[in-house]
């Protein structure tokens, strides 16, 4: 998920990253919040999307 958002030119959503990574939607965002939580990536509200 990572290199996803490092190599994106744009802040990815999660169902962006449901297609990418052919996995589940709640697998997906549970590790983006975690990752959120140690100060990896931040969130935007609404359809702002994970960077």
């Amino acid at each position: 998920m990572l290199l996803h958002l490092a190599h994106s030119d744009h802040p990815m959503t999660s169902e962006e990253m449901v297609r990418f990574l052919d996995t589940k939607p709640v697998l997906v965002r549970r590790v983006l919040t975690g990752l959120r939580e140690r100060g990896y990536i931040s969130s935007n509200r609404g359809y702002g999307g994970w960077s």
